[in-house]
């Protein structure tokens, strides 16, 4: 499997991840939350050290400089929700708020 493939991969699978969360039941959201959280932790990282890197130049610099955006944005809703119980009436909604600028970033 080649890098672009893997990147495609980890984006089906954290879409996949985040439709499961929002339609779970709220004993079984943290567990999924904590999955879904370490899969977007090590797809930035592998998106920050390696893919954009590579991919940088004159003519891609705007479009990654805003993806690195997204994932500052994306890791701080995960801090939010690593400090919030799924009980919490705002968990849902900062859910929404993640799927939400995670299929932005896929996009």
């Amino acid at each position: 499997m080649n890098a672009i493939d893997l990147l495609r991969k980890q984006h089906q699978e954290a879409k996949e991840l985040l439709s499961t969360l929002e339609d779970a039941e709220v004993e079984d959201k943290e567990e999924l939350f904590e999955k879904l959280a370490d899969a977007l932790a090590v797809h930035a990282a592998i998106e920050e050290q390696h893919f954009y890197p590579a991919t940088k130049d004159d003519r891609t610099e705007e479009l990654l400089q805003e993806a690195v955006e997204e994932h500052l944005s994306v890791k701080r809703l995960i801090a939010d929700l690593l400090d919030m119980p799924p009980s919490d009436a705002q968990f849902d909604a900062k859910v929404k708020v993640l799927k939400e600028q995670v299929e932005h970033h896929i996009e």
